[in-house]
């Protein structure tokens, strides 16, 4: 009897815990603006959908920018409110051809440690399958998206500190060796 309700108490608990990192997992969405230089003001360009820790994403909608003829560059970004409670944009500049139609677009959304978008990036390269292939409208308006985290940097390894006494030498006894010219 100790045993099956032993066993019962453990389903329980891992019950509980995978409930609880299902309920932490964290739905979020973020709106991408296209600024073209010409227009007075940023359009949405798309609306994604992610998760956050696990950033699996998708993009609920998609609208290629309206581009006059003469077009060079088109600035891709978001509006994020800062602390002090404005409204900042954070985004890049690119090519106005990135969004041609035979061309393979992706989105790269950076994230914080909570989650929170902080930049934007998009790369535009020619078509290799399909959709060069089909030229439909339909696929012309496919972007893909990615969301990751920033990677920390490398770290510097830095050897264990020089331990000496109150009249400058070193504790353990040893003097360092001397180079050759110090010899």
């Amino acid at each position: 009897m100790a045993i099956r309700s032993l066993r019962t108490q453990q389903l329980l608990l891992f019950l509980c815990v995978l409930h609880l990192s299902i309920a932490a997992e964290v739905r979020r969405t973020a709106v991408i603006f296209a600024w073209p230089l010409s227009a007075p003001s940023s359009h949405p360009l798309a609306k994604i959908t992610y998760s956050y820790p696990s950033l699996n994403a998708s993009v609920s909608t998609y609208t290629p920018p309206t581009l006059a003829q003469d077009e060079q560059f088109v600035r891709v970004g978001l509006h994020r409110t800062s602390v002090s409670g404005s409204n900042d944009w954070s985004g890049m500049s690119v090519p106005a051809e990135a969004f041609d139609a035979q061309r393979e677009k992706k989105l790269q959304l950076l994230v914080d440690n909570e989650g929170e978008p902080i930049h934007i990036g998009l790369t535009s390269l020619p078509s290799q399958g399909q959709l060069a292939q089909s030229g439909s409208a339909k696929d012309a308006n496919q972007i893909q998206v990615e969301v990751t985290q920033p990677v920390p940097g490398p770290q510097p390894v830095l050897n264990k500190p020089v331990v000496v006494t109150q009249d400058g030498k070193i504790e353990d006894g040893k003097e360092p060796e001397k180079s050759f010219f110090q010899k």
